[in-house]
């Protein structure tokens, strides 16, 4: 209820909550049913609200907790980013950030299919990198943003040796960004020494 006021008295119209699928990670769906009765009750009254939720594919499975969620809400997938139909909106973001940032844009080349391919084809992703690369040219103290402030970002979020960056190597496209899941395939596990049945003499 001190929600429904307090979003009254601001005038607040639209509430966008991102990352929501964190709701879900109490473990509890007891706790997730009443987030989901609250969701269900902004969305009504004399002081409704537009509510959006956003996040990762995890999100999809919320409706099963309550199905009302699922026919009060629609759905939207974002399809995943590509050089021929995205490169030309995501350069024109680059420019436009450089320019707010007061730095020279970088040569374009290959540096748009070389960011979508880093991040694993993700928009969100994608700008999040150019943030970050044009962090680091400020934080240099550069005049001009370059390919090698994307290497560095990319090195600092992936933990990447030099020849496995994208943004530095000449194969970049044969680069595998997939990460697993499995602890076993990054920390392999030691071998256990064969036992010997012999006893040790004495």
């Amino acid at each position: 209820e001190l929600v429904r006021q307090r979003l009254s008295v601001c005038g607040v119209c639209v509430l966008w909550l991102d990352e929501a699928q964190d709701v879900m990670r109490s473990g509890s769906e007891a706790e997730v049913t009443k987030i989901c009765n609250t969701l269900k009750t902004l969305c009504k009254g004399d002081h409704a609200v537009v509510v959006i939720l956003s996040g990762i594919e995890t999100l999809a499975t919320l409706p099963k907790f309550d199905p009302q969620i699922d026919s009060r809400f629609s759905k939207l997938w974002l399809d995943e980013v590509a050089p021929g139909s995205d490169a030309k909106g995501i350069w024109r973001l680059l420019q436009a950030y450089c320019a707010a940032a007061g730095l020279e844009t970088p040569p374009r080349g290959d540096l748009i299919q070389r960011l979508f391919h880093s991040c694993r084809n993700r928009l969100g992703k994608s700008i999040e990198r150019i943030v970050d690369a044009i962090e680091l040219a400020l934080f240099n103290g550069n005049t001009a943003l370059t390919i090698d402030h994307f290497a560095q970002a990319y090195a600092l979020k992936e933990g990447c040796r030099s020849n496995r960056n994208i943004f530095l190597v000449d194969k970049w496209a044969s680069i595998s960004t997939d990460r697993t899941d499995n602890p076993e395939e990054l920390f392999p596990r030691r071998k256990r020494r064969k036992s010997s049945n012999r006893k040790g003499a004495v």
